[in-house]
């Protein structure tokens, strides 16, 4: 059972509570006092004291977790219990607000603690709030709303990738202020089903990344009571196990049409994506594999759902998405429908005051989600913690918008590391990661940073950054073993180094910039130095061989040929002069002598170069 919190300055209260989940669930709960502002404060004390009051409580939450459980991990999918006696509309919880200080604070905490299911003790109760309405207790529904709270929590469930909107709904307040109108908001919901927690979290995780807000399910129980209700708001995305064998059910849930059956929501998903083992040893899994590709048929066809199926082990995030072909189902860009990221710039001359950095409390809010993650990253031990810390770096990144763009870099640079981390740690990650799609990412998300940076030094900074970035991550595939993903990022960093060398020496650069080209192009693969030696080989061959037909009208034009990539070849390999050298010149001329001294350099780089190149690639191997 995780951990639950209360913050109130009724002592009554708090003593209620705590007698009530003690009898009724063996519930512990750590308190404590919400801090209240001074009455008749001035207009400088209360900016001071929102983002004060915010630290306060929020170290308390992190000492109070990591005390109880002696873990970095405590806070993941607890539950807090917080007084807004004085709210009286969803808005005043926008951390933005000015008028209602503690409720900003609340709001500030809700944001800053995605992993928590939050309770609020206030008068105040939603309207047309289905899916969120379990978060407000009043006195009129308190003991139904913190059952119901403490009961989803025991089914397993994760407020991690705001599958109830309820952080989207203060998103949404967020995304009206001019100076916050960047928040993206995830509008679609999704679902991902697997009784392996780790790949139920990271196939959450990536629906989250690419705009679907996202309940994770891992238990029979959740499952039935999550997708049992036709009647609530359309889910438009699910990654599904097929053979699902679930702790808490003693029958299997692999047959897909006896599932639908029983979670009537499934049928209606419009997109599901299997990922499955694929396993059909005994005969009674190749009747149940018959039957599944029958009913998904029948989806496809009659239903006009979009199927398709993957089999694990995977390829990491990037891949996830490609060969599920969401990315090209999706019209936003491969993302979902009204998820606008990244944030559309500001033109230069548009700039106002206000505008050219993220508002300072959404600032705070990244900084604690930041500083949290990378605790995390420095406790990791299984793959749905460092999914945890991403989903943290992720929202800190969403919050600041590029717009300010040192804590900017930091969020980006944690969370491709997490999710290398969590790509390399996975046994249901296949070897070869796409780095391709990554470094590209990466390579976006700096100019959307360097849109903040000076003008005439962005490209510098640009690159700067973007080593810094990739350097961490070539760092985290050799310490798990990615090989050819270690050489693909060193490439990637000769091609930085190069580019900003050019940058920093603009006068004189383009001297040597071709051949540093050059170098780096053989660096990049053996492929590369092949296909490079072979060249230059036919190329001195095909001089050789015109030399020597020259001079004498009468050798045959094949025989030629062949001749001339003999001495090529000498000449390359044996970096000597072929030993027909003094024949070469008289029929070539005194120009074959420094031909065939080019020839020996060259031989010498590549020979040289690719010798060293494949000790080390063998030695690292």
């Amino acid at each position: 059972m995780a951990q639950v919190f209360l913050v109130t300055e009724r002592t009554d209260l708090a003593a209620a509570v705590k007698r009530y989940l003690l009898s009724k669930d063996r519930i512990e709960v750590s308190a404590t006092t919400s801090p209240r502002q001074l009455s008749g404060t001035g207009h400088e004390n209360r900016a001071q004291w929102v983002p004060h009051t915010f630290s306060k409580l929020a170290d308390w939450l992190e000492t109070t977790a990591e005390q109880t459980t002696e873990s970095k991990f405590g806070l993941l999918n607890s539950i807090c219990l917080i007084e807004v006696p004085s709210l009286s509309s969803r808005s005043e919880l926008n951390p933005l607000d000015r008028t209602k200080d503690w409720s900003a604070v609340v709001g500030m905490l809700i944001l800053a603690f995605p992993e928590i299911s939050w309770g609020l003790f206030t008068p105040y109760e939603p309207r047309n709030q289905r899916l969120t309405h379990f978060h407000y207790l009043n006195p009129g529904n308190f003991c139904e709303r913190l059952d119901y709270l403490v009961e989803l929590q025991k089914e397993g469930f994760s407020p991690l990738f705001d599958p109830d909107g309820f952080r989207n709904s203060l998103r949404q307040d967020l995304s009206r202020e001019d100076q916050a109108k960047y928040i993206p908001i995830r509008k679609e919901r999704s679902v991902s089903i697997d009784e392996e927690e780790s790949y139920a979290y990271f196939n959450a995780y990536v629906a989250y990344r690419f705009g679907f807000r996202c309940n994770v399910v891992t238990t029979y129980q959740m499952m039935i009571d999550l997708l049992s209700d036709e009647d609530q708001k359309p889910i438009t995305l699910a990654f599904e196990d097929i053979y699902l064998n679930f702790a808490d059910r003693r029958m299997s849930m692999s047959r897909l049409e006896e599932r639908d059956h029983r979670c009537k929501v499934l049928p209606g998903i419009e997109n599901r994506i299997f990922v499955t083992s694929g396993h059909s040893t005994t005969a009674d899994e190749r009747r149940t594999a018959a039957a599944n590709k029958a009913y998904l048929d029948f989806l496809v066809k009659e239903r006009r759902r979009y199927i398709e199926t993957l089999y694990k082990p995977g390829s990491g995030v990037f891949d996830l998405w490609k060969k599920s072909k969401l990315e090209q189902r999706f019209q936003n860009d491969g993302k979902a429908s009204g998820f606008i990221w990244p944030p559309k710039p500001i033109p230069r001359e548009s700039h106002t005051e206000g505008t050219h950095s993220a508002p300072g409390r959404l600032l705070w809010i990244s900084e604690r989600l930041i500083k949290r993650a990378r605790q995390i990253h420095e406790n990791v031990n299984s793959v749905s913690q460092v999914i945890y810390g991403a989903a943290l770096t992720l929202e800190a990144q969403e919050y600041l918008g590029y717009r300010t763009p040192t804590t900017s870099l930091d969020a980006i640079a944690l969370k491709h590391q997490l999710e290398v981390l969590a790509e390399s740690m996975f046994n249901g990650i296949e070897y070869h990661l796409d780095t391709k799609s990554r470094f590209a990412e990466i390579e976006k998300e700096m100019k959307c940073v360097g849109d903040w940076f000076l003008q005439d030094t962005r490209q510098i900074s640009e690159l700067n950054a973007e080593i810094g970035l990739v350097s961490d991550l070539v760092l985290t595939f050799r310490n798990y073993n990615q090989f050819s993903e270690e050489q693909a990022g060193l490439a990637k960093l000769r091609e930085l180094h190069r580019q900003l060398w050019v940058r920093r020496n603009r006068r004189w650069s383009w001297i040597v910039w071709l051949f540093r080209f050059y170098i780096d192009t053989l660096l990049a693969s053996i492929r590369n130095f092949i296909i490079a030696i072979a060249a230059w080989l036919l190329l001195f061959g095909i001089i050789y061989a015109a030399s020597a037909h020259r001079a004498s009208d009468s050798v045959d034009k094949g025989f030629g040929f062949l001749h001339g990539m003999e001495d090529s070849i000498a000449t390359f390999f044996g970096m000597q002069p072929p030993p027909d050298f003094s024949d070469v010149t008289k029929m070539g001329g005194e120009w074959m002598v420094w031909l065939t001294l080019f020839a020996i350099l060259v031989g010498f780089v590549h020979l040289g170069i690719f010798v060293s190149h494949l000790y080390s690639i063998m030695s690292r191997r």
